[in-house]
């Protein structure tokens, strides 16, 4: 094991450190299924996030001395006197923990008031984004994850704005992926990317059935095998 004087960190062997909250982050623990219901719920910047498989938690690193009045449900608010597990630098998928968001030197911690009530809208206790703006996450096909249709409507994207950063833990949403859609809003989706079988069709010409009707009316006499055209509209008797 190792012993870091200046954090108080302790190393294992497997690269894990076991480290002090208070000093320059707290954290936020969260069970896994309400963790990455209030992940896909924060609207402001996400800070690191560590995926804890063994206990099924999360843990959300926020600015330090912030959680000394954390009281929601089903969460702990963990500050100075205790200690996270912190998985080595660049490991983003398991055994053991692992970094679901790694640290960034320009957002190392999810701002605590977002979080806060990231979390709220998770429990209930809060109204979330609007319907229009929430998309159906266990939905989304590969070209929705990858930006190329809108992850609402599902149409092409010609011009997109950002929905947000969101996470599922499994399939396409394994890891935390930005997802867009049609801008300004869907209602106004160019008719241009829609599918073939939604557009609507262009009127037909008044006369486009013409030839088709000067077709049929040139008809046989099955006996003298001449043709009659008495019964044409578009052509006079003799």
């Amino acid at each position: 094991m190792i012993d870091d004087t200046t954090t108080g960190a302790v190393q294992s062997i497997d690269g894990i450190w076991i480290t002090p909250a208070g000093r320059y982050w707290d954290a936020v623990r969260l069970p896994r299924r309400l963790g990455l219901d209030a992940f896909n719920a924060v609207t402001g910047p996400l800070g690191a996030v560590v995926m804890a498989p063994v206990t099924r938690g999360m843990y959300f690193l926020v600015p330090p001395g912030t959680t000394r009045s954390w009281n929601l449900p089903q969460t702990v608010g963990l500050g100075e006197a205790a200690h996270i597990a912190l998985p080595p630098a660049g490991r983003k998928y398991p055994p053991g923990p692992y970094w679901l968001v790694p640290p960034r030197r320009s957002q190392l911690h999810t701002p605590t008031y977002d979080l806060h009530c990231a979390v709220e809208i998770a429990l209930g206790l809060r109204p979330g984004r609007p319907t229009a703006d929430r998309p159906d996450l266990a939905r989304l096909s590969l070209k929705q994850v990858k930006g190329v249709h809108c992850a609402l409507c599902s149409h092409r994207l010609d011009q997109a704005r950002k929905l947000g950063v969101f996470c599922t833990g499994e399939g396409l949403l394994a890891e935390p992926t930005e997802l867009r859609a049609c801008a300004p809003d869907c209602s106004t989706t160019s008719r241009s990317s829609l599918p073939a079988a939604g557009r609507a069709q262009a009127p037909e010409p008044a006369n486009w059935k013409q030839p088709a009707t000067e077709h049929r009316a040139m008809r046989f006499d099955r006996v003298t095998a001449r043709p009659r055209t008495a019964c044409c509209p578009l052509r006079p008797t003799s």
